[in-house]
């Protein structure tokens, strides 16, 4: 006869919190969500956001106008979307990344890394390639680098971060 030891109760699962909380968690990611969609809205019924007039009658960024003095289109390409998929994909994105990172920072300073993240990436943009840009991706892929670089100060470096299996994810882009 073998000796079994008696089951063991299982552990209930973590208590998962309710939608709506995340949603108080990141006003500012959901405004700018907001704020992208209602603007691509808005150009869609002006014209077509696949169009280049339209882009630039919205704000995207041209390199001879930005540097013939438009430095504005630096900021508003970054809250104006080429395309239905484009607006989904970066929204998709700004609610599994920006969420993280503005939980964790608090709204203000997510504000100013998100708008000087996108900033660069504009002006990256119009450095790099002369066509005409428009998209929140710069300011993503900062948030997406600050990401990083909490979850690697909270494991104890970026040596530790490839080994880190709550990371290990966002290493192979499921994140």
């Amino acid at each position: 006869m073998e000796d079994s030891l008696p089951p063991q109760p299982l552990e209930p699962p973590p208590e998962r919190k309710p939608f709506s909380h995340d949603w108080q968690r990141m006003p500012v990611t959901l405004t700018i969500i907001a704020v992208n969609v209602t603007v691509f809205a808005i150009a869609e019924w002006v014209g077509d956001t696949m169009s280049t007039a339209t882009l630039l009658k919205f704000g995207a960024c041209e390199r001879m106008l930005v540097w013939s003095g438009e430095v504005w289109r630096l900021a508003t390409a970054m809250f104006l979307h080429i395309g239905a998929v484009h607006i989904a994909v970066n929204s998709l994105a700004m609610f599994g990344w920006c969420r993280r990172v503005e939980t964790r920072l608090g709204p203000a300073p997510f504000v100013l890394l998100y708008l000087l993240s996108g900033l660069g990436g504009s002006a990256l943009s119009v450095i790099g390639h002369d066509v005409v840009a428009a998209g929140a991706s710069g300011a993503i892929f900062g948030v997406i680098g600050c990401l990083f670089s909490l979850r690697a100060n909270d494991v104890g470096g970026f040596q530790k971060l490839a080994s880190d299996p709550v990371a290990r994810p966002w290493i192979r882009g499921v994140g």
